[in-house]
């Protein structure tokens, strides 16, 4: 999965920190997120369609989804990841 975040900011820390911490109580081990800065690669925006930030991209597991946000909803995270 890709998290696209803008810049050294309170909400872009806050969304890595929120994502680290869901995942590692939900998916131990069995993750691997790239963190994108799109201040340092701008071209991610407009490859991706991304319009806020942060903004996450999860491939797998299927189905696909874009999650946008601070990922502190964790009951959203979970309907995402289908973790129920």
């Amino acid at each position: 999965m890709r998290l696209f975040v803008s810049g050294d900011t309170i909400i872009s820390r806050r969304a890595i920190l929120n994502l680290n911490n869901f995942l590692n109580k939900y998916l131990k081990g069995r993750f691997k997120i790239k963190v994108i800065d799109v201040l340092e690669n701008p071209e991610a925006v407009i490859s991706e369609e991304i319009i806020t930030m942060p903004f996450l991209i999860k491939d797998l597991p299927l189905p696909k989804s874009r999650i946008t946000g601070d990922m502190s909803d964790e009951n959203k995270l979970l309907r995402e990841f289908l973790i129920l």
